[in-house]
């Protein structure tokens, strides 16, 4: 029988684990870059998809004011402004389109104001040309956007929005106006 050199293991079992050993080696290493590249692919995704309370601001505005998009409006706020929307939409019977008629618009928004979970954000709703001449010059409307942290993704306070909106913090153009025509 050969001789074992110094300091391995002695006998066939004792190589027989030094194998399993190394043969669990490569699928916890396989399994270890799978999960690091999920938690990447997710924290990206994520990322992106919700956006910062700038982001969600726009969308709101965009969805709330420009397009009127029920159901993009939903996405943008959070569950309790969500049970909002539709409670306005079942009042109505109906008769609201739940699908924007409009084109979103790029809107300006400011560096977010964050504390703790809250966010404030002014967002400018740029007015049409024919307006602009009968505003003093003014080109935008501005409005405040308070978001909040919702399971770890900003969305729209509904409520916390328009009562921004009652203290004043939206300016109006010169004589008040409308932005877009009322539904049809």
């Amino acid at each position: 029988m050969a001789q074992e050199p110094e300091g391995a293991p002695a006998g066939p079992m004792a190589r027989r684990k030094s194998q399993r050993k190394g043969s669990l080696v490569v699928p916890l290493i396989v399994i270890g870059v799978v999960i690091v590249l999920g938690v990447i692919a997710a924290w990206f995704f994520l990322l992106r998809a919700g956006g910062g309370p700038e982001q969600v601001a726009k969308d709101f505005v965009n969805a709330a004011v420009v397009t009127r998009d029920l159901e993009a409006l939903k996405v943008c706020v959070t569950a309790a402004g969500r049970a909002e929307v539709e409670k306005a939409q079942k009042q109505m019977g109906g008769s609201a389109p739940t699908r924007g008629t409009g084109a979103a618009l790029p809107l300006n928004a400011s560096k977010a104001v964050i504390r703790g979970n809250e966010a404030t954000v002014e967002v400018g709703i740029p007015l049409p040309a024919q307006l602009v001449g009968r505003t003093g010059g003014q080109t935008e409307i501005k409005m405040t956007v308070i978001a909040v942290k919702e399971r770890g993704t900003w969305k729209v306070d509904l409520a916390k929005t328009e009562a921004a909106q009652m203290m004043g913090q939206t300016s109006a153009p010169p004589g008040g106006g409308r932005l877009a025509p009322p539904p049809r």
